[in-house]
């Protein structure tokens, strides 16, 4: 009776972690965080420190689906997205960081606003090479729209609107993504 209890809890538990789930918990984390971004921009908080705060914000925040996608891994396959969208996202946080600490005499808006489109542009037209249907046009369409984001953080005024862009056009694949999986 027990080796049939624990065997089902363990089914229940495995049968949570769903890609379903881990697509749509990035899509959600990543639109969230730009969110909390876009906020502090409204709110013209855009000082060393909460620039900084924003960017631990982001390291913490990341690390909750990047458990959940280890995890899902584990259960499911090792694919090479997962290492694509780390190196994207270690180095963005690393050149955050470096400009937030003085190290790289870089004007904020080509490191958090060109280069956080620009690695999403990069990991999106990784993750349409992995689809086959559909889901490969979104992701290729998310990854022209990014690159064009990183270009255009530069244009007067988008500064102030470029964090609700990337939630939308971040964020948006992936939920939208989640909601069309079986």
């Amino acid at each position: 009776m027990a080796a049939t209890r624990q065997s089902t809890e363990s089914e229940t538990a495995s049968g949570r972690l769903t890609a379903r789930r881990v697509v749509g918990l990035w899509g959600i984390i990543v639109a969230t965080g730009w969110i909390v971004t876009q906020l502090a921009i409204l709110t013209a908080s855009t000082t060393e420190t909460i620039q900084g705060g924003l960017t631990v914000f982001w390291l913490a925040g990341s690390l909750v689906p990047i458990t959940v996608s280890m995890l899902w891994m584990r259960q499911n396959g090792f694919t090479g997205l997962f290492p694509v969208w780390t190196v994207l996202g270690v180095s963005g946080l690393v050149a955050s960081f470096a400009a937030i600490g003085g190290i790289v005499n870089v004007e904020d808006v080509f490191v958090f606003g060109s280069l956080w489109f620009a690695g999403p542009a990069v990991g999106f037209f990784t993750t349409g090479q992995y689809m086959n249907n559909w889901s490969s046009r979104l992701y290729n369409v998310a990854g022209i729209l990014n690159l064009i984001a990183a270009l255009g953080v530069v244009a007067p005024g988008f500064g102030t609107v470029y964090a609700a862009v990337a939630a939308v056009i971040q964020g948006g694949p992936m939920v939208y993504h989640a909601l069309k999986m079986n």
